[in-house]
């Protein structure tokens, strides 16, 4: 296959156990005001990924580049739609809300970089696509607020 394996596929005994061992760990991470703004991007698109394969969703790429930017989250659903999902994460609302930082630019971004994963991806070619957003909000208080927009943009 050319497209990034599943990291998560196994052959699917304790599978949900580990998933669930994995989301707890980020948590815990991501509730560490210490760690980088960097890796806490990373564990937010990580622990965005795992809530959606426990709703069955395939993970198919994560932090994928083109000339055109970078795709976080490339998944499918279980109506085997591509869903192309920008993942925001922040610690606070300073400097405006996870949503408030996709901006019209990031979108126009997005949508490029997603038909050129399609395009370098031909056997995902002809299925319906959507462009999403995961927010993902940590507050001081240690509550984690994930919220997912389908077809955000």
């Amino acid at each position: 296959m050319t497209y990034k394996q599943n990291e998560y596929c196994t052959d699917g005994v304790g599978l949900k156990e580990e998933i669930l061992n994995r989301i707890a760990e980020i948590e815990v991470e991501l509730c560490d005001f210490s760690i980088p703004n960097k890796t806490i991007g990373n564990l937010g698109e990580e622990y965005a990924s795992l809530k959606l394969i426990l709703k069955n969703w395939i993970l198919l790429d994560r932090n994928w580049h083109s000339r055109f930017g970078e795709l976080d989250v490339v998944m499918m659903d279980p109506f085997g739609r591509i869903v192309f999902i920008e993942v925001k994460t922040r610690r606070s609302v300073r400097f405006g809300t996870p949503l408030e930082a996709v901006t019209n630019e990031k979108c126009l971004k997005t949508h490029k970089a997603g038909f050129k994963w399609l395009d370098e991806h031909n056997f995902f070619k002809h299925r319906k696509i959507r462009f999403d957003v995961v927010s993902i909000l940590i507050s001081k208080d240690k509550n984690i607020q994930l919220r997912h927009i389908l077809g955000a943009f």
